[in-house]
């Protein structure tokens, strides 16, 4: 099923019109140099398979890709490229790593180091200040909140 095209065939008659003959040369040699293109690209792919990935240790703070992640963001558009910062729990594989991640996301804490990013900590930003640990009250996480702020409350009628 499906078509395939016969190819331009590599040997031609010669001819005496000049324009044909301009022509043929002029295929040939377009031809010649798709075909040396064509290797070039898949001598770049294989490289870039051949790259080293990234290796992270146990306790490492990382960034996590947030291309593959549905977290309810009203669009993607608007969603950050990135979550975090978490934690490396273990190392499973030479490229997997389990994350500790917030107990409000349901997935499954496993990513391939393709999606991760180390944390740098830069002098022109300052330190980067993560939130406060949490409490851990009857095993679930708890935030002390200091105050509400901005909050109008309804009139009664």
């Amino acid at each position: 099923m499906g078509y395939h095209p016969r190819a331009i065939p590599m040997v031609f008659e010669q001819t005496n019109i000049p324009s044909v003959e301009e022509r043929l040369q002029e295929l040939k040699r377009i031809r010649e140099e798709t075909t040396g293109l064509l290797e070039l690209a898949q001598q770049k792919m294989l490289q870039r398979e051949k790259r080293d990935l990234e290796t992270y240790n146990v306790g490492q703070k990382v960034w996590l890709e947030g291309k593959n992640l549905t977290i309810g963001y009203p669009s993607k558009k608007l969603a950050p490229k990135r979550e975090g910062l978490f934690e490396i729990l273990e190392v499973l594989g030479p490229v997997t790593y389990w994350l500790k991640l917030l107990h409000q996301w349901k997935i499954h804490p496993v990513f391939h180091t393709t999606l991760l990013m180390p944390f740098k900590e830069t002098e022109a930003h300052g330190p980067s200040f993560t939130e406060p640990p949490p409490d851990l009250i009857e095993g679930f996480e708890e935030y002390e909140v200091e105050a509400i702020v901005g909050h109008q409350p309804k009139k009664q009628p």
